[in-house]
């Protein structure tokens, strides 16, 4: 894809109506790498050095001559773990894993590494981005500005046509976002029935059935400047409430970058741990994070149409991309990245830092609860690329080949008061993230 020099956050929902939204539920996974390792250079990309006589070996192969992987990965395992913080010392937990997983593969000669910055917000990518969701309504917009970390804040309305906005954005070097959300309070006064008033607001507007297609969201964001996306989720329902004439179509799709034909994997990453101080504090290193937040979400892309008009748009934490080097990445057969996953993920999913742990504990550390089982199931399995820090940065970066491991997961627990459940069903979210190129174990959510 073309490299664009500025990306931003966008996001437009309702502040009345449903949006899209995602599981809450916080999850913690297991900190394998050593304390030092997300302090160096984690790719070695400038030597080379990761499989490099392999590399040469495998000049001719393509990607997926090279992992030989299967359509489908199947399994079933069960696993008895016991662990010394474990309250029951009787029993041992039960782990449950099976699979019936499509498997997607790129189909390219090869995947190179990337370098993948933190990308920088105009003043005139935010224009574009409310022309492109008014899409020919008149606008009208009202701006009151405060600077911030150095920055410009932007906070205002606008309308499109009778759609009313409320928007705020960032704009600076490493300041990339821009929010805006319809703002149903700009007539709640007048509006009894707020949800009925934005059906037939957005039916009003709408072009025969009201319905968007991906390919028409696809030629949404070429419109707007955002080129490279594909869609990797989608959705299509109806608004909560009917317009006079019934029912007002409503279609969301979740879009994730494509470098060279390499998708950069999509993780619902509200799932992933709470970032807390940063990586610092999970390394130990409590000044390291000293007068630098050290979170770096992922770039996330998504939006929802309502008749066929832009209701939620959300573009956050772009990346720009450039090349890093043209040597083509050994990776691993797919058959030794099963194996290693299969050895791998009971142990790291069922640790004491981990919130799929086998003894649950209160905030002063009582145990409350014991894990006797928990059941998870690979629902897809996907190479791709993921960002990955450099020096722990959380500006600069790169893009290296993995394998995720997508999944749900069930445990049953009990306690002296009885039996618990506890569930993790969300779409995308990782189980288990290899290296592709030598199976380390990747931690999604520290960055390498």
């Amino acid at each position: 894809m073309k490299t664009k020099k500025f990306y931003m956050i966008i996001s437009i929902f309702f502040l009345a109506g449903a949006g899209m939204s995602g599981c809450g539920k916080m999850v913690k996974s297991a900190v394998v790498a050593e304390e030092n390792a997300g302090k160096e250079n984690a790719t070695d990309a400038s030597e080379g050095t990761k499989g490099k006589e392999a590399s040469s070996r495998n000049a001719l192969k393509t990607v997926p001559e090279q992992v030989q992987a299967p359509e489908i990965y199947e399994t079933s395992r069960i696993e008895y773990l016991r662990s010394a913080s474990r309250e029951d010392k009787s029993s041992p937990l039960e782990f449950i894993l099976t699979a019936e997983a499509p498997v997607e593969v790129p189909q390219v000669d090869s995947i190179l590494l990337k370098k993948a910055d933190k990308a920088s917000g105009t003043e005139e990518m935010a224009e574009q981005m409310i022309r492109g969701i008014a899409a020919g309504k008149e606008i009208k917009i009202s701006e009151e500005f405060s600077q911030e970390n150095g920055g410009q804040s932007v906070r205002g309305n606008f309308t499109a046509g009778e759609i009313p906005y409320t928007y705020a954005c960032n704009i600076g070097e490493n300041r990339k976002s821009f929010s805006c959300l319809t703002d149903l309070s700009q007539v709640a006064d007048t509006v009894e029935d707020l949800e009925s008033w934005q059906a037939e607001l957005f039916e009003k507007y709408a072009v025969d059935t009201g319905k968007v297609t991906g390919e028409e969201a696809l030629e949404f964001l070429e419109g707007i400047g955002l080129q490279g996306f594909q869609i990797c989720s989608e959705y299509h329902d109806t608004l909560p409430r009917d317009g006079k004439n019934g029912p007002v179509a409503r279609d969301g799709f979740t879009f994730e970058r494509v470098v060279d034909g390499v998708p950069v994997n999509y993780i619902t990453e509200s799932l992933l741990p709470v970032y807390e101080d940063g990586a610092a504090s999970v390394i130990g290193d409590e000044t390291a994070a000293e007068g630098e937040n050290l979170i770096w979400m992922q770039e996330e892309l998504s939006m929802e149409f309502a008749g066929g008009t832009v209701r939620i748009f959300q573009y956050r934490d772009g990346l720009e991309i450039s090349d890093l080097s043209d040597e083509k990445q050994f990776l691993l057969p797919f058959e030794e990245i099963r194996d290693i996953f299969e050895r791998t993920v009971a142990l790291q999913m069922m640790t004491e830092e981990n919130r799929y742990s086998q003894t649950y504990a209160d905030m002063s550390g009582v145990p409350i609860y014991n894990v006797d089982s928990v059941d998870m199931t690979v629902t897809k399995v996907k190479l791709g690329y993921m960002r990955q820090r450099d020096n722990l940065s959380n500006k600069k970066g790169f893009l290296i080949p993995v394998w995720d491991f997508y999944g749900v997961w069930t445990a049953e627990l009990t306690s002296g008061s009885g039996i618990a459940s506890s569930s993790m069903e969300a779409d995308d979210f990782p189980i288990l993230t290899l290296d592709a190129r030598d199976g380390t174990v990747i931690q999604r959510f520290l960055g390498y």
